[in-house]
């Protein structure tokens, strides 16, 4: 099977909802994918294959809270990399690095 016939799959299970969190934002719910084994299969085959498009060498996997958590540490494993947790302030004990950033509903600080 192709990228692109992969790809297609793993839209056909993305589930869309209007105005949430608030309105004119269309949430992208990808958590439907877990709910059917062989598509998330073939999402964390997409992401492999996006990582060796890369043509470098990773050192890390960093998935953002909560959905990247899920993705990412998948991802990880198979790939044997370590795993990168990124959450909101306050979150996780002992050193961390603070970075700010924009949503497209609001920024975290």
């Amino acid at each position: 099977m192709d990228p692109s016939e992969k790809v297609n799959i793993i839209k056909s299970k993305i589930e869309s909802f209007e105005d949430f969190p608030k309105k004119g934002i269309v949430f992208k719910d990808v958590f439907s994918v877990l709910r059917d084994p062989p598509s998330f299969a073939i999402l964390i085959d997409l992401l492999k294959i996006k990582v060796q498009e890369l043509g470098t060498s990773i050192d890390a996997i960093v998935g953002l809270d909560s959905r990247g958590f899920i993705f990412g540490s998948v991802l990880a494993y198979d790939l044997q990399k370590p795993f990168v947790p990124i959450r909101k302030k306050g979150k996780l004990p002992g050193e961390i690095e603070k970075v700010n950033f924009k949503l497209e509903y609001g920024e975290v600080l």
